[in-house]
């Protein structure tokens, strides 16, 4: 009796020693829903908090950074293999190489961080050194991240400085030198915002801080030991104009249609790069040299610009496309490319017989260079796609053109799309052709305040975010990214996935491209406006060979209780 009493008492025993009683669990439910509130709570407030502080302390670190805009210029100057500028003449080898840069000016800030009213233009310039390729800094790669502000001043021929503006056209024509034609100044009077849209055209020039003139020098200046700072950046703006003396008009009042375009805001700018062409001369030694000793130069850049909204309400959405020849020059001759004029359009059957793109504003583009449009074509040509039209039955566009410029000639791009089995060939990159998507309509290029770029060794034209959707009352931001590719005149969408860092949202930001000290295409996306009104001052990075997106910056965003269309 004892000895069964002894052995079942002992599990007994156990039992209750591992039993909880019910105020233990009543005790441990509480601790659970105590924890579940405390989660909860840090993740609805401690944790916005957290990001403000930590957003405000990276802005005081970093005070030469720009606000939070959208629709301003962002270009990058600078790069591999573009010479060394317009102003001389001359080209320097493939091998050469500016340390680009990426300069932003103006556009419309959200001041909701520092206490200023919305909708305020900027005037300052900013500008974001580049690593151009190099992953340890190196040869042209400044500090990763790092701002500096930039000193305007104006050109002693013209000794002006630009109206701060939004939706410019904005473009660079050479390494050091970019173009900047239009957009809207938004002129505050009688209390009242009112908009004043420009026909001014503008050439600024970066000029580099002085490079330190010893290899100890240049060794403080990384400790940050140096005795005196280096030289601010310069950006030295100048007016040009068709005119001798130009004047600085707001709006083309009574300018003749046929020799300038009118003033206009969120057109298409392109920048038509010359190809290099020989200096030949008399001097029989010159001309005996081996090919490769002669000098080359580069002729002049052109900027297209393309429709945009007409300052007028007569004028509505426009559809002319305008190039602005010898913009490096003091003097610069404006010449309508379409509408064709009457002698041209009467005399050439196949101009009178294009069917041009309908009006459009926001659309997105790109030049190809002679020789990028192969098969379809050999000479230069501009690319455009999507855009709007408020006055149309169709409010975003979703068709896509080329356009001949030395036929002048318009050709519209039928759509088709490819998937990621029909687009794994030798010429594909093994990198895209592995994310493309198989279900790509023509109602994803029905977007406005995109961003393109080209990438010619890869024969495709991408095409970032915009704002989208079935209604400009129902859009919103996009952050996908469509590839067109020029050679088999194909639309595919580029997937990425959670772990691959990309750019959020976002429509009306500025994009540069360059190319890179290991010879790959690089673009540069700075700024715009997501998401419920959020505007953005971050940089991001894409390149061409890899394709993937790289964060330049630590962005921070500004806020306001009203979206602004």
């Amino acid at each position: 009796m004892d000895a069964e009493g002894g052995t079942s008492a002992a599990p007994l025993l156990n039992a209750d020693a591992t039993t909880p009683t019910p105020n233990q669990g009543r005790r441990r439910r509480r601790l659970l829903v105590l924890l579940f509130a405390l989660s909860l709570a840090f993740l609805t407030l401690v944790r916005p908090l957290l990001a403000v502080i930590l957003g405000e302390i990276h802005r005081q670190e970093n005070l030469d950074a720009p606000c939070p805009r959208k629709g301003g210029v962002a270009l990058v100057l600078g790069g591999r293999g573009s010479g060394s500028g317009e102003n001389d003449g001359n080209s320097s080898s493939s091998s050469s190489f500016t340390p680009p840069r990426l300069v932003v000016w103006s556009g419309k800030k959200r001041g909701r961080l520092s206490g200023d009213a919305d909708g305020e233009l900027q005037g300052a310039v900013h500008v974001l050194e580049l690593r151009g390729g190099s992953r340890s800094g190196g040869r042209g790669g400044g500090k990763k991240g790092k701002w500096k502000v930039a000193t305007s001043t104006s050109s002693p021929s013209s000794p002006l400085l630009p109206l701060p503006r939004w939706k410019p056209v904005a473009a660079a024509l050479s390494p050091s030198v970019g173009a900047l034609f239009g957009g809207d100044a938004q002129m505050v009077e009688g209390g009242e915002e009112e908009s004043q849209y420009l026909s001014d055209l503008w050439r600024f020039e970066l000029e580099p801080a002085a490079e330190p003139t010893s290899k100890a020098a240049a060794a403080e200046e990384r400790k940050g030991k140096a005795g005196s700072p280096p030289p601010p950046l310069s950006v030295r703006w100048t007016r040009v104009s068709n005119e001798p003396s130009p004047s600085y008009p707001l709006y083309d009042a009574d300018t003749d249609a046929d020799a300038v375009p009118q003033a206009r805001r969120a057109a298409l700018g392109v920048s038509l790069l010359p190809e290099e062409e020989e200096d030949y001369d008399d001097d029989e030694e010159e001309l005996a040299a081996p090919r490769q000793r002669r000098q080359r130069r580069r002729r002049p850049s052109t900027l297209l610009v393309h429709g945009g909204r007409g300052r007028r309400k007569s004028d509505g959405i426009l559809s002319d496309l305008w190039a602005a020849k010898e913009v490096g020059t003091e003097k610069v001759e404006w010449e309508r490319l379409w509408p064709p004029s009457d002698s041209l359009s009467s005399s050439s059957s196949s101009a009178a017989a294009a069917t041009p793109p309908l009006p459009r504003k926001g659309h997105a583009g790109v030049a190809l260079p002679r020789g990028a449009s192969l098969p379809l074509f050999p000479g230069p040509a501009l690319f455009l796609t999507g855009g709007r039209n408020d006055s149309a039955g169709e409010c975003y566009h979703d068709d896509s053109f080329l356009f001949e410029v030395e036929e002048r000639r318009w050709h519209r791009v039928k759509f088709s799309s490819t998937s990621s089995l029909s687009s794994s060939s030798s010429s594909s990159p093994s990198s895209l052709s592995s994310s493309l998507s198989s279900s790509l309509s023509s109602s994803a290029l029905r977007r406005d305040h995109a961003g393109a770029w080209l990438c010619e060794r890869e024969k495709k034209v991408f095409v970032f975010g915009g704002r989208g959707g079935s209604s400009h009352d129902a859009s919103g931001p996009l952050g996908d990214l469509l590839a067109f590719d020029v050679k088999k005149k194909t639309w595919s969408s580029r997937k990425f996935s959670s772990s691959s860092p990309s750019p959020a949202p976002r429509f009306l930001f500025g994009v540069g491209t360059y190319e890179s000290l290991d010879g790959d295409t690089k673009a540069v996306v700075f700024g715009g406006e997501g998401k419920h009104g959020y505007y953005f001052n971050d940089a991001w990075e894409f390149g061409c060979r890899e394709q993937r997106w790289e964060a330049l910056t630590r962005g921070a965003v500004a806020a306001s209780a009203a979206t602004a269309g």
